[in-house]
C-alpha cells in the first residue's frame, strides 16, 4: 500500500494529472461501482472504458459515454479539492476549517 501512495503522489506531481481523494465519511457514492477511464482522441471523440472483476468493455456508444461522464462529475463533486488532495498543505488550523468548508458544502450539494 505504501508503494502505491507513494506512486500516486509521484504521478499526481505531474501536469497532467490531479488527484482527487473521497473522504471515507462521505460513504456511499458513483466511484464504488466500479473503476472506469474516460479517454479524449485527438480527433475531440470521447471514448469510455469499463472494468468489472468478469469483464472489460469499452464504452463508445454516446449516451453510455455521457453517463460515465455524468458519474465522473458526481465523483468529483464528492472528492476533495486536488489542492486538498495533494498532501502539500500544512496541517494548520486554517487548512483544517477549509477542508471542513469543503465537506460541508459537499453535504448541501448532495
Amino acid at each position: 500500500m505504501r508503494e502505491q501512495c507513494e506512486h500516486l503522489v509521484a504521478c499526481g506531481a505531474q501536469p497532467t494529472t490531479a488527484i482527487h481523494i473521497v473522504p471515507a465519511s462521505v460513504g456511499m457514492y458513483a466511484g464504488l461501482g466500479g473503476p472506469f477511464t474516460l479517454a479524449e482522441l485527438d480527433d475531440g471523440s470521447v471514448l469510455g472504458h469499463a472494468d468489472s472483476q468478469a469483464e472489460a468493455k469499452i464504452v463508445d456508444q454516446s449516451a453510455d459515454v455521457a453517463t460515465l461522464g455524468r458519474r465522473w462529475e458526481r465523483i468529483r463533486g464528492e472528492a476533495l479539492s486536488p489542492w486538498h488532495s495533494s498532501g502539500k498543505r500544512q496541517h494548520h488550523g486554517h487548512d483544517r476549517r477549509a477542508v471542513a468548508q469543503e465537506q460541508q458544502e459537499r453535504q448541501q450539494r448532495r
